[in-house]
């Protein structure tokens, strides 16, 4: 064969040779940039769904929060204080008094109030819109505690020892005092008392959950 024919022929060769070394390393280039973006979506998203779960991740909290709830609130959780004015008559044959007469007494009266906490009286909701809190109806607990500002006794003759009827006067206001009480229990101002309380309870416990990234809107009601 020629040789000039050769020559051609090998430089034909070697330059199809340096062509597919080339077209070789632009596509392993190629496919090395597509491999990194693709990896670096990928964590990405990894990451973005992390981040998303934190929203979501107080609906897998809501049975430990609410045994937290229960557990904070507990009695008394609420305490109002309220005065009042007792007017009580005395006839005056009962402590054979010159006259009929009257005590006025002004107290002072704190009343305290517990919530059912079971799973009958406290439920928190899963909602579409966030999470509902139901809450049991607040009840009194224990005797109102009494605190005597002011007395007086009334009367058109005089009375030379009135302790006996302030004792009298006092042990008629007591049973008066639970009834207030039991009647203050659907109190707008002590519901709402309640509801605070127990919504930045809940709240608190529901941030503190582990993988909670925001707490949701709280629905509070009661039953």
């Amino acid at each position: 064969m020629d040789p000039m024919t050769i020559f051609a022929i090998s430089g034909c060769l070697l330059t199809a040779g340096m062509v597919y070394v080339v077209l070789q390393v632009r596509f392993f280039g190629e496919k090395q940039a597509v491999s990194d973006q693709l990896l670096k979506a990928q964590t990405e998203l990894a990451a973005l769904k992390k981040t998303l779960a934190g929203y979501t991740q107080y609906r897998q909290a809501l049975d430990a929060a609410r045994q937290t709830l229960a557990e904070q609130l507990k009695p008394p959780v609420a305490k109002l204080v309220r005065p009042y004015t007792h007017v009580q008559a005395i006839e005056k044959a009962l402590f054979k008094l010159d006259a009929d007469a009257n005590v006025v007494t002004t107290y002072e009266v704190e009343f305290s109030f517990s919530m059912d906490v079971s799973a009958a009286g406290l439920e928190v909701i899963d909602a579409a819109n966030g999470v509902g809190l139901k809450l049991s109806r607040p009840a009194l607990i224990g005797e109102p505690r009494l605190k005597t500002l002011n007395q007086k006794v009334f009367s058109a003759a005089d009375v030379a020892n009135t302790q006996p009827l302030f004792d009298y006067a006092h042990s008629k206001f007591e049973p008066l005092a639970k009834r207030y009480g039991l009647a203050l229990g659907s109190e707008e101002a002590l519901r709402a008392q309640c509801k605070l309380k127990a919504l930045d309870v809940l709240r608190d416990a529901l941030g503190k959950q582990a993988g909670v990234k925001q707490v949701p809107a709280i629905f509070v009601d009661f039953k």
